[in-house]
């Protein structure tokens, strides 16, 4: 047959060595015995292989077994759970268009949430790192993302200018003690040489053009007041004249303290570029600016309603719009309640500040909202004291006032601010 022993085994040799070459099968006599001798070698070396391989699988993962192809696919699984915690976290704040649709774009997605622009095609964002969970740079904004550093900077310059208020003033236990610090940082105009007030009389300002040029938040709000009382101002001159006015507002101690203020009590735990955002939708996404500061009508021109600031009153009379009817009650050279007529339609109790700031009755009005929006009740009446014998009054009467009872009410609807106004408290009122 010409199959002797030395050429089986020459033949089984080779198939030892080679063990993965196909080879054609080959019939006839001795076929049974070489295959069963082939195969018995190559177990017996493939063994040890084997041993290792699965050895080193189960220090890997113990979770790891050899499947069925007919179970259920459980790789993406075990690969979501070996994602670290960090990384779930960050994905799940993304907005649906921009979850990431495999786990291998995870990793990638979960650094870049950080930052402002969310849009995919912005190339920047790559460059942000977010901190980690220990820094204390880790804390979510309550508008939107931000990167992690900003927020940072805004928290220590919150904290650094309550502490320069606290060793110029003491301690800030809650609002009462900040209406003093809002009133004291404030730009006060002076009576008898900006402007004088009567009970015969009432409001005569002494100041002209030269003192709105040297006042900026003054300008702003003016321009502001008279856009809204020009019929021919369309709605983006009023918007820019807005914009303006908060630009000059930001600019000054006195709306910064009231941020950190807010800030530090988590009644408005914003960073400083978005509590411009906040001022915004509380004053002009509402009708609580025009209602306050410019006045309005109500049951079809038969009522005044709000009109509640010294500046429009008196620019209003410089244009003969209002007739003066006299004084009702009268706080000296903090605020007034007064009865007139504005284009012929009688207000028979008209109270506000005298002499004070935009900036000041924004703060303030501001401060008090967010004391209030906690409350069930519509309206909140707010007992403040304001030192008379601070910056401001020149007057030696005022110097004998000692601290000042004034009480704010502010009334709000679904979270909105609907008005705001001082009023005078009655006599021996219970002032605690």
């Amino acid at each position: 047959m010409g199959n002797c022993k030395s050429c089986v085994k020459s033949r089984t040799s080779d198939d030892v060595e080679r063990p993965s070459e196909s080879r054609p099968s080959v019939r006839g006599h001795g076929e049974g015995q070489r295959s069963s001798k082939t195969s018995l070698r190559v177990r017996g070396q493939g063994a040890e292989d084997q041993r290792t391989s699965r050895a080193s699988l189960r220090s890997t993962s113990k979770s790891s077994e050899i499947r069925d192809p007919a179970e259920p696919n459980v790789t993406d699984r075990s690969t979501r759970r070996a994602t670290s915690s960090a990384s779930t976290k960050r994905r799940s704040l993304l907005p649906a268009s921009l979850q990431p649709s495999n786990v291998e774009d995870a990793a990638q997605t979960a650094r870049v949430v950080d930052v402002p622009d969310l849009d995919p095609r912005s190339s920047s964002r790559s460059s942000h790192k977010r901190p980690s969970s220990g820094s204390a740079q880790n804390k979510a904004s309550v508008i939107h993302v931000r990167p992690a550093g900003d927020e940072a900077r805004d928290d220590d310059d919150g904290k650094q200018v309550m502490e320069q208020v606290t060793q110029k003033y003491g301690t800030i236990r809650n609002w009462k003690d900040m209406c003093q610090v809002l009133w004291k940082e404030s730009h006060h105009l002076t009576h008898y040489t900006d402007y004088e007030f009567s009970r015969k009389y009432g409001l005569r300002c002494k100041f002209g053009d030269r003192f709105f040029s040297s006042h900026p938040t003054y300008s702003a709000f003016r321009n502001l007041l008279m856009l809204y009382g020009d019929d021919d101002a369309t709605g983006n001159a009023r918007q820019t004249a807005a914009e303006r006015l908060l630009d000059e507002v930001l600019r000054t101690k006195v709306m910064r303290i009231c941020w950190a203020f807010l800030r530090q009590n988590r009644q408005c735990a914003v960073e400083w570029n978005d509590f411009r955002n906040v001022l915004e939708r509380i004053w002009f996404h509402s009708s609580a600016f025009r209602h306050i500061f410019v006045g309005d009508y109500e049951d079809g021109y038969g009522k005044v309603a709000g009109l509640h600031n010294w500046l429009q009153y008196h620019l209003e009379r410089q244009k003969g719009s209002i007739n003066y009817l006299g004084c009702i009650k009268q706080i000296p050279e903090i605020m007034v309640v007064i009865k007139y007529q504005w284009n012929g339609v009688t207000k028979d109790c008209g109270s506000m500040f005298i002499g004070t700031s935009p900036e000041f009755e924004l703060a303030l009005y501001t401060m008090l909202y967010f004391q209030s929006i906690g409350d069930r009740r519509e309206e909140n009446v707010f007992a403040c004291r304001f030192d008379g014998s601070q910056s401001g009054f020149a007057s030696s009467s005022s110097s004998s006032q000692g601290t000042v009872k004034v009480k704010v009410v502010i009334r709000i609807y679904d979270q909105t601010l609907k008005t705001a106004y001082p009023m005078k408290p009655r006599t021996n009122e219970n002032f605690a």
